[in-house]
């Protein structure tokens, strides 16, 4: 990472998410790419710091990142999610906060613990909005969460080999439990969508500490924030807007900007929102460097210097989709 330099995760992009028409065309004039491979954010923010990020344990990191401590034990994400049947494959649903409080996904964990929890070898924990799942003896399981597959179909990615027969049944028997768990009845009896598996991803135990420069981050995502404090690095909520960011750290910081921004109904979207304070922390030379990470795939490098492609418009991805 370059000093001067902010990267900056946001919303997706494509398809025409950008309605300034202007903010396309300065979008445009950045080094583009894009990837359809699944990602998790702290994968893509550690490649744009061309740093590496731990492959297992992350479920534990996730765990630090809410708690501030790290777990010496061995710990797997517990994501609730709708395994939706289709014709001839899986397709995998994450289930958001907005979808379940945390009070009712708390309901959905204690039955879990009360049918196949086991005190000293097998415990399932919830903890705000995220789950996990603690065990004596590890096991393999997926690599990527819920949010990185979604709307996917999660065969993929799920452990296989004699190792992962555990891990099988596991899935197998809380899939059983679920789908008698009274909440999830009456999920369906209001016509929510049901939580009917839970995706086991990230196994392992946490890394131990190990001191290292990084920017200072600016997120609420809870396994960056533990790759974080790996590093003892500095971590902060997000503090309003890019500028007050910039503030904070003026040589440089990574944040991952809210999807929603509350505002008028005539005013910009969101990202827009995002996109022109950024335009305005480039132009006036606050920054030397930008990087850009959407949620869909697409990155985007803008140097001050990019200023002068004024002959180059918005990539074909970004504009709107026209319908016949």
């Amino acid at each position: 990472m370059l000093n001067n330099e902010a990267v900056v995760v946001l919303p997706a992009v494509r398809h025409g998410a950008v309605r300034d028409a202007g903010l396309r065309r300065w979008l445009g004039r950045g080094d583009y790419g894009c990837t359809e491979e699944p990602l998790e954010v702290l994968d893509r923010v550690a490649a744009a710091l061309e740093l590496d990020a731990p492959v297992e344990g992350r479920g534990a990191l996730r765990l630090w990142g809410q708690t501030g401590e790290r777990a010496a034990v061995w710990m797997a994400a517990a994501d609730p999610v709708y395994l939706e049947a289709r014709l001839d494959h899986l397709c995998l649903h994450r289930v958001t906060p907005q979808e379940i409080p945390s009070n009712q996904l708390g309901q959905l964990f204690d039955e879990l613990q009360a049918e196949l929890g086991d005190d000293d070898a097998l415990g399932f924990i919830q903890l705000g909005h995220h789950g996990y799942l603690r065990a004596r003896t590890p096991m393999p399981t997926a690599v990527l969460s819920s949010a990185a597959l979604h709307a996917r179909e999660p065969s993929p990615w799920m452990p296989t080999g004699e190792d992962a027969r555990r891990y099988h049944r596991l899935h197998s028997e809380i899939q059983m439990a679920l789908h008698l768990a009274r909440d999830n009845r009456d999920r369906e009896d209001q016509g929510l969508r049901p939580i009917n598996a839970l995706w086991l991803w990230g196994g392992g135990v946490a890394p131990e500490a190990n001191p290292r420069p990084l920017p200072v981050l600016f997120a609420e995502d809870a396994l960056l924030r533990g790759y974080w404090h790996t590093a003892r690095g500095s971590v902060f909520d997000w503090p309003g807007g890019i500028a007050d960011c910039a503030e904070v750290a003026p040589t440089g910081f990574v944040a991952v900007a809210p999807f929603v921004l509350r505002q008028a109904a005539e005013g910009p979207d969101a990202l827009s929102a995002h996109l022109t304070e950024l335009r305005t922390l480039l132009s006036d030379g606050g920054f030397q460097s930008l990087q850009l990470l959407f949620a869909d795939g697409v990155t985007i490098r803008l140097r001050r210097r990019h200023a002068f492609r004024f002959w180059r418009g918005a990539p074909a991805s970004l504009e709107q989709a026209v319908t016949s």
